[in-house]
């Protein structure tokens, strides 16, 4: 059996090349997995197009990965396909990636190299829900801050992102005759989530003013 699809840019429909394509299996209880080895990768042209060949029969969903674009967040429609079938997918739809860039500093105001930064989300949750107001899950993947104690959140979502950076294990020599340490601040800097400053995001869009002392 085969599959073929394209991907497409959101808001624009252009056609995003040189997308890395994963072919996914969706396993039933009982069931084996069509392939004994890696899964099938592709990468699509200059149309945004792409193809699977010679696959196995079976249920299918498609994941689509390209750098400046973010990851795609809902779960793609499943695929069936008999043998001998050839399967048109629907289009992936990705959203190109949003940017925070900044600095971090320590406690004495000096560039920390090593430290974590997280973009962090407050949870989608239905109207009428209540949940705390200190509540923040990870929006995106986490940077490390380089020897100028710079950093840059990629690949994000378009939405609302607070900024938390702590010291990392490589964040400066030992402590252990200090009386106190550095603990997790949110830009602008406060240690609690629910004074975190809130920067608004639309897809592609950067903001470069982010910078933490550590308290």
């Amino acid at each position: 059996a085969s599959i073929t699809g394209r991907v497409i840019e959101e808001g624009t429909n252009t056609p995003i090349a040189g997308a890395q394509i994963m072919l996914l299996p969706t396993l039933r209880r009982g069931s084996a997995p069509p392939f004994t080895d890696r899964l099938p990768t592709a990468i699509t042209d200059r149309e945004g197009r792409y193809e699977f060949l010679d696959i196995s029969p079976g249920t299918y969903r498609v994941n689509a990965q390209r750098a400046g674009f973010a990851a795609l967040t809902q779960a793609f429609p499943e695929i069936a396909i008999a043998p001998g079938q050839s399967a048109t997918a629907p289009d992936i739809v990705l959203q190109r990636g949003a940017v925070i860039t900044g600095h971090v500093f320590d406690d004495a105001g000096q560039p920390l190299a090593g430290a974590r930064v997280m973009a962090l989300r407050r949870p989608n949750v239905p109207a009428g829900i209540d949940f705390p107001a200190n509540l923040l899950l990870p929006g995106g993947p986490d940077a490390q801050t380089n020897d100028l104690g710079e950093f840059r959140l990629f690949g994000l979502q378009a939405g609302e992102y607070a900024v938390q950076a702590s010291a990392g294990m490589l964040a400066g020599p030992p402590t252990t005759q200090r009386a106190t340490t550095t603990v997790a601040t949110y830009f602008p800097g406060t240690t609690d989530p629910a004074a975190a400053q809130m920067i608004s995001l639309g897809p592609g869009q950067a903001y470069d003013d982010v910078s933490i002392r550590l308290i």
